[in-house]
């Protein structure tokens, strides 16, 4: 019987204890809470909060998600890569001589360019 009773007082006064503690954070918070931009920040861990606290940016620390992100890490690649275009050679024209006209002496075979040259030389 004693067990039983001293459970329940128990019981009672941690009931109590922790409805205090509500009560309190309710009265220290709220004024806080109701400031025109101020930001309440919880963090997980110790080592969270000293790393924001220094300004320390995720992006920079290999273990965040945003470093993986950043530097593309652990992505499965879905789609094939771009095949980039063949480059095509220009042309620009010559003093005295069309575009035109360089594109014909080019289409021309080379035994009929040797035989005006030839014929050139006579």
């Amino acid at each position: 019987m004693c067990n039983v009773l001293c459970l329940r007082s128990w019981f009672a006064i941690f009931t109590l204890f922790l409805s205090l503690v509500v009560l309190f954070l309710c009265f220290v918070f709220a004024p806080l809470a109701s400031l025109p931009g101020l930001k309440l920040l919880a963090f997980i861990n110790r080592k969270s909060r000293s790393l924001h606290q220094q300004k320390i940016k995720a992006q920079r620390l290999t273990w965040t998600q945003q470093w993986r992100t950043k530097h593309k890490k652990g992505r499965v690649e879905l789609a094939q890569k771009k095949k980039s275009k063949k480059t095509t050679k220009v042309y620009k024209a010559i003093q005295g001589i069309d575009i035109d006209e360089l594109k014909k002496k080019r289409a021309q075979k080379p035994d009929f360019r040797k035989a005006a040259r030839d014929a050139s030389l006579r």
